[in-house]
């Protein structure tokens, strides 16, 4: 059958109905599309693996999921599957009280009226993984995120979009996060982020975690474009955050305990990214870092930010190890330029060592660079690489 109208209820409980172990939808011939579903989808209860996969799910489910897995223990895969929930609150693809692994593959929850896809195994410590999947225009009913994800273990995004939600494009609380070539674009009503993750216990050395994240975009949302919180090491290779209404992107890897951070160590590297024209209500950064560790930028280019024709101040980065024991700040061939307040400002408790940086144009009342090496002892270090000339030209502040 193409198209066929049913709800489908399978109680775990039931010894009968525990037998069944998948929902599989398969093609006619393999360039048709999957068979389409009218009607919701409630598997619960379950106490081994189970998978549904290759149909296209379309009804109308008020207030709760059109897919939805509640109180189920064994790995849950759900592949080849479109979700669209027109139910008033509707939520497209819903799992909740989970204990093992989730995955999902080729999942697309667009247009629903909740939240795109929610998956809550925390519970347990299994992982979530996502891949090529997309969670776009949801929330049209309520303000609601694109992706909603709690999870005590490691949450892998590989090749998922989460564009034009009326919340966040992605809000992640787990143990660690890993998301490779994403797109959170354009999120957010009256508020809301790109990408926002924090760990699931950030005080639980037990639960230390870390954060990646390579070839990702997050603009044009109503709030920051990437916030990061986690107790372990942080890494952005290849990441644009820019055209975002308040900070490019926030990263923080101090826990802090009064006037220090907790689990010293823990590193925060960005390479070849950038944070331009943010902080467009004015007051905030392109980038920000607050590290209990050192700190290495390398191809950074935070321009841009703030506006001078609406007058809304913004500044490129600010950069702290201020928290931290003798955590040294490593920038290499990075730009500040063009700030509608100050273009790089470092907060240093270990030695400070810059190269081949530009911090010029910067407005209204705007330095270049400004170092503060009084939280520690470590020395400050400008250099240059044959050829090539640090500038800090025509600040309105001063140069640095």
């Amino acid at each position: 059958l193409s198209a066929f109208t049913e709800n489908i209820v399978l109680d775990g409980s039931d010894a009968e109905l525990a037998k069944i172990k998948s929902i599989v939808g398969e093609k006619t011939d393999p360039a048709d599309p999957f068979p389409t579903l009218n009607g919701y989808v409630y598997v619960h209860n379950y106490l081994t693996a189970f998978t549904f996969s290759g149909l296209i799910v379309a009804g109308s489910n008020a207030g709760t999921g059109l897919v939805r897995f509640e109180n189920n223990n064994g790995a849950l895969t759900l592949k080849d599957l479109e979700v669209t929930n027109s139910g008033v609150n509707g939520h497209g693809v819903f799992v909740t009280q989970h204990t093992g692994a989730v995955t999902l593959t080729n999942v697309q929850a667009n247009d629903n009226n909740g939240v795109g896809i929610y998956v809550d195994n925390s519970t347990g410590t299994g992982n979530i993984s996502l891949t090529h999947c997309a969670a776009n225009r949801n929330g049209a009913d309520t303000d609601s995120d694109g992706m909603t994800i709690v999870s005590r273990g490691v949450v892998n995004l590989i090749s998922v979009s989460s564009n034009s939600n009326t919340m966040y494009g992605a809000y992640i609380n787990a143990k660690s996060l890993t998301a490779k070539s994403g797109a959170f674009n354009d999120n957010g009503d009256t508020s809301g982020y790109g990408l926002y993750f924090t760990a699931y216990d950030p005080g639980s050395g037990s639960l230390r975690g870390s954060a990646l994240l390579e070839n990702v975009t997050a603009s044009g949302n109503v709030d920051d474009g990437i916030y990061l919180f986690v107790n372990g090491s942080i890494s952005l290779n290849a990441v644009n955050a820019s055209h975002n209404q308040k900070n490019g992107a926030t990263l923080n890897n101090c826990y802090r305990s009064g006037s220090a951070c907790l689990f010293p160590g823990a590193t925060v590297n960005v390479r070849s990214s950038r944070f331009t024209d943010n902080a467009q209500t004015g007051g905030n950064y392109g980038l920000t870092v607050l590290s209990n560790g050192a700190i290495t930028l390398s191809d950074v280019w935070a321009d841009a930010n703030g506006d001078a024709g609406t007058t809304q101040t913004g500044h490129g980065a600010y950069i702290s190890t201020e928290y931290a024991s003798n955590a040294p700040i490593n920038i290499t061939a990075s730009h500040f330029n063009g700030n509608y307040g100050n273009g790089a400002t470092l907060s240093a408790s270990g030695t400070v060592t810059l190269r081949d940086l530009e911090a010029s144009s910067n407005l209204n009342s705007g330095y270049g660079l400004k170092v503060n090496s009084t939280y520690g002892n470590g020395s400050v270090t400008l250099s240059s690489s044959s050829g090539v000339w640090n500038r800090f030209n025509s600040n309105t502040d001063s140069d640095r």
